[in-house]
């Protein structure tokens, strides 16, 4: 399993079951990567301003096999969050 960072785990403590969650500023994809594997969300949007953060967050999701599970968007906030 993921280990998040204390700051992210608490966060990841915070959200409520069988939601989708958006992550804005996702850098890494840690979050929706663990909120996935746990079970906890529903589904999961990994959203950031630049190509670079998402393209790690995208190599995240393909080592947890949820490539196909978490919407990757390049978006400024929730611009472009439907």
């Amino acid at each position: 399993m993921l280990n998040l960072s204390p700051r992210l785990k608490m966060v990841a403590d915070m959200v409520r079951r069988d939601v989708i969650v958006a992550d804005i500023g996702t850098d890494h994809g840690y979050l929706p990567a663990y909120l996935m594997l746990s079970k906890k969300v529903s589904g999961a949007i990994a959203a950031d301003l630049r190509k670079k953060p998402l393209e790690s967050a995208r190599e995240t999701l393909v080592s947890y096999g949820l490539v196909e599970s978490v919407s990757l968007v390049l978006s400024n906030g929730l611009e472009n969050i439907k």
